[in-house]
């Protein structure tokens, strides 16, 4: 059985983006920094290489190349 649909540009971005993908595009539009989750954008930056260390309170992210 073959389906024939037909999507729209953002419905296909929605599909093809991994949430990685979404949650960086979200964040470099700027339109909604407030709705990001802090564990969205660590996961984030661990998957581009940065290693988180936790001191108390603070979360620290370094990568060698930054």
């Amino acid at each position: 059985m073959i389906l024939d649909v037909k999507l729209s540009k953002t419905e296909w971005s929605e599909i093809s983006l991994g949430k990685h993908d979404k949650i960086l595009q979200s964040i470099l539009s700027g339109k909604s920094d407030a709705n990001i989750r802090f564990s969205d954008l660590i996961n984030l930056l661990n998957k581009l290489g940065f290693l988180l260390r936790i001191k108390g309170d603070h979360h620290i992210l370094t990568k060698n190349s930054v």
